[in-house]
């Protein structure tokens, strides 16, 4: 969870506009969300069925910048999750 929170800081750090504005905020809602989520003791498999949902419902949403940072925080917490799992299981 540090690794989010230290992305979430990162991202509010830098400075953008326009459309990487609406990527990094949704971004970084994605991420409060996951932080939230990992706090309710959520899975990687809770996180893989909840990804695979939120690309259903955001379908629509083509060329969307914000809707991409959510699908791109869901996505970086995700490889987290899988790249800490591999850490485990190979020590």
């Amino acid at each position: 969870m540090n690794n989010l929170q230290d992305l979430i800081d990162e991202a509010k750090l830098s400075s953008c506009d326009g459309v990487d504005y609406e990527y990094r905020k949704g971004f970084v809602e994605a991420l409060n969300f996951a932080i939230r989520k990992h706090n309710e003791q959520w899975d990687i498999e809770d996180f893989k069925k909840d990804l695979i949902e939120t690309e259903i419902n955001l379908s629509s949403f083509k060329n969307c910048e914000y809707a991409d940072g959510i699908l791109g925080g869901l996505k970086t917490n995700i490889k987290i999750l899988e790249e800490l799992q591999w850490q485990l299981q190979t020590n």
